[in-house]
């Protein structure tokens, strides 16, 4: 019985979590897309893949290419180039197709030429390509799919950065949000502990949320309406003491403080008066931060197993083999 309670007070804190990192991840999102920032992050990989950090150069005219510009808007740069309309477009503009289709004898001498009005980022591009092309023997088709790979390793690179740029948005906006909500951890597992309709509601919850699906991660674009208010209501469903009572500033501006759901006796952490209880708020809301920053995937996969675990129940108790019949020698 002691497990089972165990089991459901993880399922409780991981569906919070959960909740919490999809709304975080939706903001997040919502930012970029605002920002530009996928745009912003891709461009910045192409000037330093192609030698052009000022974009004056070979970088300037890949963007300027019909190929890729209309992947963009006027007032924004693509956020997403295929890797063969990369690798076609690089190769138009080292030897434009008004000269003719493009075959690998003439890819490889436009290479190969030295070219001393060109920028010293054009050459080191070209260094960099020759050798792809050497080694596509006499094949245009094997030429393009060799710089189509030397681009997607690069953008593995470029993706780096902005899952690393993004994390840290994340943890920010985890911060803000932990604390506005008051998502106190401590606060939140004792009300699992002790109230039995709660626990059994957060299970439910977590169960239907498992048979919804993963939530999609790493989208672009805003967080629906209908899905923040399904978050909304969800934890409203709850009745967890999420919110703040009792703030000073609050009551001097005449605020009336949010009403509490019944707990009966459960105690609930208000807005700290003194060290001790000031110290477990502070404890209790970065645990939360810290684990909404791990991002919505990770807990509905964590999630997910101990579902499936509470639902396996206990192993049954192996059978002792009967003995057989002694046979003598």
């Amino acid at each position: 019985m002691f497990g089972s309670e165990v089991l459901d007070v993880a399922i409780g804190l991981f569906v919070i979590y959960l909740i919490l990192s999809t709304v975080c991840s939706g903001i997040n999102e919502a930012i970029a897309g605002l920002l530009a920032k996928r745009a912003a992050t891709l461009e910045e990989g192409l000037r330093s893949l192609l030698r052009d950090p000022q974009r004056t150069g070979l970088a300037k005219e890949f963007f300027e290419h019909p190929l890729i510009s209309s992947l963009g808007s006027r007032t924004r740069a693509p956020s997403y180039i295929p890797s063969h309309l990369f690798a076609v477009a690089l190769m138009d503009i080292l030897v434009p197709s008004k000269e003719g289709q493009p075959t690998l004898e003439r890819l490889r001498d436009a290479l190969a030429a030295g070219n001393e009005g060109a920028s010293e980022g054009m050459n080191e591009i070209k260094k960099a390509l020759l050798p792809l092309i050497d080694n596509a023997g006499q094949e245009i088709n094997r030429a393009r799919e060799s710089i189509e790979k030397w681009f997607d390793s690069a953008m593995d690179r470029v993706s780096g950065w902005y899952k690393r740029r993004q994390q840290r948005n994340i943890l920010i906006i985890a911060a803000v949000t932990t604390v506005l909500v008051n998502a106190d951890t401590i606060m939140i597992g004792n009300v699992l502990v002790r109230n039995p309709t709660i626990r059994a509601a957060a299970v439910e919850l977590a169960t239907q949320r498992v048979a919804q699906g993963a939530p999609a991660a790493g989208q672009p674009g805003t967080p629906t309406g209908s899905s923040l208010e399904r978050d909304r209501a969800d934890l409203a469903g709850l009745q967890f003491p999420l919110g703040w009572t009792n703030v000073p500033w609050a009551q001097l501006l005449g605020a009336p403080a949010p009403a509490r759901p019944a707990l009966g006796p459960i105690p609930v952490s208000d807005f700290p008066h003194d060290f001790g209880t000031g110290l477990l708020k502070v404890m209790g809301l970065l645990i939360t931060t810290a684990a909404v920053s791990l991002g919505a995937p990770f807990w509905f996969e964590l999630l997910n197993k101990v579902i499936d675990l509470r639902s396996t129940g206990k192993p049954p108790k192996r059978t002792e083999e009967t003995p057989g019949p002694q046979t003598s020698p």
